[in-house]
């Protein structure tokens, strides 16, 4: 999979010669931030949104080829009300997602995004739960579907395991020379997920130096005329990742389920 944020090749990704590529099946796009920002500004998400979907030509959209839009969660300040703030912030989501088509069957879960960037300057793990906990409890209810989260250092140093109403997780962990062309389980474990609840590795960001692990694209073929270009690029690990095939079969028979 390849994801993008506004600012990405130059605001304009060539999603066609993506989709085009065998070695992918999922374009993500990050839709909202917090209560009040969204990716619509300028268009951007207005033209991709649709696009990511349509790139895949309809017959193998849902079925092998498949839309992502995340949102990044702004952890409640102190005296806030978490839960009543991530559902907030789901709330807001969803209204960006509906202003630009809304959902459609070939997409993936709602998805939160949880980074140490933005964040207030003190924050407490029960804060970070909450939060989190709110938006994944609002849109089960919306959608009616599980939750999927990214999230990384910021969980894991803090030795939250709490999965925070999230049955799916992709994991951020950036690959480099000299570094194995498997994820170290503990990046998962420590967050409280298992392998086979562990469907993305994000090894490679749009703005890292370093190289991808052996065996693994360095580069998409996202920029103008279908040219490589960099990217988040993430790779499908869901109970071992050894077979392309069976990841996307994963994907298409948990689509519309509530919980794995």
């Amino acid at each position: 999979m390849a994801d993008f944020a506004p600012g990405d090749v130059n605001n304009n990704p060539n999603l066609l010669t993506l989709a085009d590529d065998p070695n992918y099946c999922a374009i993500g796009l990050k839709v909202s931030e917090g209560t009040t920002y969204a990716t619509t500004g300028g268009g951007w998400l207005n033209k991709l949104w649709p696009q990511a979907k349509d790139a895949w030509r309809g017959c193998a959209y849902g079925k092998t080829k498949f839309r992502l839009g995340y949102h990044y969660l702004i952890v409640a300040s102190p005296g806030q009300d978490g839960r009543a703030y991530g559902r907030k912030q789901y709330d807001w989501y969803q209204s960006v997602i509906d202003q630009v088509g809304g959902w459609a069957p070939g997409d993936m879960w709602a998805t939160w995004d949880l980074e140490n960037g933005d964040q207030p300057a003190t924050m407490s793990n029960q804060a970070i739960i909450d939060t989190a906990s709110g938006f994944s409890e609002r849109a089960l209810e919306v959608t009616g579907r599980m939750v999927m989260r990214y999230s990384g250092s910021l969980v894991r140093d803090r030795g939250i395991v709490n999965k925070m109403g999230a049955s799916i997780l992709w994991c951020a962990e950036y690959g480099a020379p000299g570094k194995p062309a498997q994820l170290d389980p503990a990046v998962y474990l420590k967050q409280g997920y298992t392998l086979a609840d562990t469907l993305w590795w994000q090894y490679k960001g749009d703005t890292d130096p370093g190289l991808a692990p052996a065996g693994y694209p360095n580069q998409a073929p996202c920029g103008p005329g279908g040219s490589m270009a960099a990217a988040d690029l993430s790779a499908g690990i869901i109970n071992g990742g050894s077979d392309r095939n069976a990841t996307i079969s994963w994907i298409q028979t948990h689509l519309h389920a509530t919980t794995i």
